[in-house]
């Protein structure tokens, strides 16, 4: 990930297509971001797109690992290189521990569930696309105070958030490390399909968004900035 904010830019993370044999034409997931210059930009989708890499930053920070994307984090892309069994057995552990941890949110509501799963995931410094994003809308709404919604995919396995609104709409994918236009969504935006373990590492694979059988949704969270504050005031 650029260590610099520049507001010109996308951050659109690397993959390797492949064909699997059970989920057809997929991609392996990369920790490394590619920087594209948007020469058109307009002033207003600069500032979002700036708002969506501060929001990355904070999150990846603040919940570095995730059991479906392992390679994300620096610590356990070292471990693979030097250890790869014993970064296997803290994958596996990963997973065991994510499982565990999501089972504790019994929350019955969108926002409920959202604000507990942001909780959960910077306890444990650990989370999928869905608490990552959790967290990143928390930050956007509380402390950037950006105008910010958060998305699903349905049918589909993966959420990410919106900054701004038409026509300057930035993609934030925390999970990923994706900024970019959302003009470039039908071209960008990937979900989540499976991990595989190859080669002593665990890859991510993902596939394109299929705009003819899937569709993104909102979550309903308008009264996340002042909700959030009670819910964090009640369980202390």
């Amino acid at each position: 990930m650029a260590n610099e904010i520049n507001n010109t830019t996308c951050w659109i993370p690397r993959e390797i297509a492949f064909q699997h044999e059970t989920h057809g034409s997929v991609s392996i997931l990369l920790p490394e971001i590619d920087e594209v210059t948007l020469p058109n930009a307009s002033p207003k989708l600069q500032e979002n797109l700036a708002a969506a890499k501060k929001i990355i930053k904070y999150v990846n920070e603040k919940v570095p690992f995730s059991e479906n994307f392992p390679l994300r984090s620096k610590e356990l892309r070292e471990l693979s290189k030097t250890d790869p069994n014993l970064f296997l057995e803290r994958c596996n552990e990963l997973i065991r521990d994510n499982a565990a941890w999501e089972a504790t949110n019994t929350e019955n509501t969108a926002l409920g569930y959202v604000l507990r799963s942001a909780q959960i995931a910077e306890e444990r410094r650990l989370g999928n696309c869905k608490s990552l994003a959790s967290v990143g809308i928390k930050y956007a709404r509380e402390q950037l105070s950006v105008e910010s919604e958060l998305y699903g995919i349905n049918p589909g396995d993966h959420a990410f958030l919106l900054i701004g609104k038409f026509p300057d709409i930035a993609v934030c994918c925390p999970w990923s490390s994706a900024a970019y236009p959302g003009a470039e969504m039908a071209k960008r935006l990937r979900d989540y399909i499976d991990t595989q373990d190859a080669d002593g590492t665990v890859y991510t694979l993902v596939r394109p968004f299929d705009f003819k059988t899937q569709k993104i949704s909102r979550v309903p969270l308008d009264d996340l900035a002042y909700s959030s504050r009670i819910f964090k005031d009640s369980i202390q």
